[in-house]
């Protein structure tokens, strides 16, 4: 009789643990340079689109290390390019390396507004 108790707090449980902010959750979505020069979406099957201001697009692969880094790998026009790595701090995306390696000192992305 104490049965439909104990469920109804086991959902509850399930229910608050699957509503917490996971740091891959965090990444996920649509990014935008200062500029809104260049922008990056991260899916949950672990690809990116990245895109210029020209609508040049590179596409890729990231994933979550274990320090909470982001890595990426692109690849633009069958070619591939460096990896760049990431931070996440709140809404603001640094990445470091890649195309952002010689040329510039790297590039801050803010979350993109739905």
């Amino acid at each position: 009789m104490h049965l439909p108790w104990f469920l109804a707090i086991i959902v509850g449980v399930v229910l608050q643990l699957g509503a917490c902010s996971s740091p891959q959750n965090e990444v996920l979505g649509k990014w935008e340079s200062a500029d809104k020069e260049e922008s990056v979406e991260f899916f949950e099957d672990k690809t990116l689109t990245m895109t210029d201001s020209r609508n040049d697009t590179a596409t890729g692969k990231w994933a979550l290390l274990s320090d909470g880094r982001i890595k990426i790998d692109l690849t633009f026009l069958g070619m591939p390019i460096p990896p760049a790595m990431g931070s996440l701090k709140g809404e603001t995306l640094a990445l470091e390396g890649g195309l952002w390696d010689k040329n510039r000192a790297g590039m801050v992305f803010r979350k993109a507004k739905k």
